[in-house]
């Protein structure tokens, strides 16, 4: 930790504390969802200009995701992860090899990463409720790539921790926050201390000044009996079982110049390139899933399937 002049020795010894706390459960979640032995350490905190903190990403595509505190606690803080260090990431956790063929953050995507982040941050609500005698909530927000300007500007701090994946990936997971609300929550911390608490941790050396600091605790967590990596990938899509995709049936397709378009005209007969009878393509978020014919139930259009790509191949369209 260094050059932190918004906060305090004392400030900054018990959000280090809550926050390293905080690292040990998301490094939990992320290798049990990923089937994958994933480390999250090193915390630090450092004080820095948003304009220099863009300078540092500059070129580099960058998730991401506004995280909205409330309750008795208000503001945003940011999470902030290299684009295609977050691209190995969710490929593992739908099952992948952490080598992604679709270079794509689409909608897909978007929503696993929602779902990830989701249990982060109730690890953390779980955390701070567990410390401080307040109710704060943190709802997760958006998700855009580059978009330094929804942090505003200004001085913020840098919460970062070194994220290693076993033999894939290593880089850094940052949660940007104001040093407002940081202070806030250090001070909610220090309401919420007991007395006594103070008085123990002050108490091993009488004769020497110190700053008394909120004991950090945890909720109770019981560590699973199986390793991580022992989970078989395929229980992964558990994670995105309940995500809405649409599905389209594509009888065929044909290819306009402008002028024939502008020129369109009641009577008109597109030529399409499947051939009378050939089945249509049935196809989920631009990926092929299965083909199908036409048929008509209760006065209205539907597909009656003909034929599925196996769950691997419908799996690995997803990605």
């Amino acid at each position: 930790m260094s050059n932190l002049s918004t906060l305090e020795a004392k400030e900054i010894k018990a959000l280090n504390e809550l926050f390293t706390i905080w690292g040990t459960s998301c490094q939990e979640i992320l290798s049990t969802i990923s089937s994958n032995n994933i480390t999250l350490r090193d915390c630090s905190m450092n004080e820095y200009e948003v304009i220099d903190l863009e300078a540092r990403f500059d070129n580099k595509d960058t998730i991401i995701q506004e995280l909205t505190f409330s309750g008795d606690l208000l503001g945003s803080a940011f999470y902030l992860l290299k684009r295609d260090d977050t691209m190995v990431l969710l490929d593992l956790i739908i099952g992948g090899d952490g080598m992604p063929i679709i270079d794509e953050f689409g909608e897909l995507q978007k929503s696993i990463f929602m779902e990830t982040s989701s249990q982060m941050v109730n690890s953390l609500i779980g955390i701070i409720a567990n410390n401080v005698n307040k109710k704060v909530s943190i709802l997760p927000r958006d998700i855009s790539v580059n978009e330094m300007s929804m942090m505003g500007a200004g001085l913020i701090i840098e919460l970062s921790y070194l994220l290693e994946i076993e033999g894939k990936l290593s880089t850094s997971l940052s949660l940007i926050f104001p040093p407002p609300l940081l202070k806030s929550l250090a001070l909610l911390l220090f309401e919420s201390q007991p007395p006594e608490k103070i008085e123990e941790r002050a108490a091993p050396q009488a004769n020497a000044v110190q700053e008394p600091a909120p004991v950090i605790t945890q909720p109770a967590v019981f560590t699973q009996l199986v390793q991580p990596q022992e989970k078989s990938k395929a229980e992964n899509i558990d994670l995105i079982l309940d995500i809405p995709v649409s599905i389209k049936a594509v009888l065929g397709k044909s290819e306009l110049t402008v002028r024939e378009l502008i020129e369109m005209s009641p009577g008109k007969v597109l030529e399409l390139d499947k051939m009378a009878g050939e089945p249509v393509d049935l196809i989920v978020n631009d990926r092929l899933v299965a083909h199908g014919e036409i048929i008509v139930v209760d006065e209205k259009f539907g597909v009656k399937v003909m034929n599925v790509l196996s769950r691997a191949e419908r799996i690995y369209n997803l990605k």
